[in-house]
């Protein structure tokens, strides 16, 4: 199982795994965005940035109130995290059981939370450039 340390301590293998998993959420992004694009639904760089940390409040499992405003952006975004949220089951890693059997589960917890929030850097470092 990838366990994710501190950046410094992490193997090349690990980083590289992160990039990919973060590269796949920035394209789940991405053709979200171009769906908003062809629905006329404005969504800011504030909304992106707001949707991921939603999602990292979930994979946090910090219970709060997490409705979007009831407005057309707000439904689109509200569907967009429930997407976002459902990402972690359709990716796998590769564990050894006890058995010493290799199977594939869904990511961990730790390593969701770790992509989510990566991705929030880029966003932020995208919307700095």
């Amino acid at each position: 199982m990838m366990k994710l340390n501190e950046d410094s301590n992490r193997s090349r293998a690990e980083k590289e795994q992160l990039s990919v998993l973060v590269e796949r959420l920035e394209n789940f992004i991405s053709g979200y965005l171009l769906q908003a694009e062809k629905l006329k639904v404005t969504l800011s760089t504030q909304h992106m940035l707001d949707l991921v940390d939603r999602a990292i409040l979930r994979a946090q499992k910090v219970e709060q109130e997490l409705d979007f405003d009831k407005t057309v952006e707000g439904y689109f975004l509200e569907g967009m995290l429930e997407d976002l949220v459902c990402q972690q089951e359709s990716i796998y890693e590769q564990v050894t059981t006890p058995e010493g059997e290799s199977t594939y589960v869904p990511v961990s917890d730790a390593v969701w939370l770790e992509c989510l929030k990566h991705l929030r850097i880029v966003l932020i470092k995208i919307v700095s450039a």
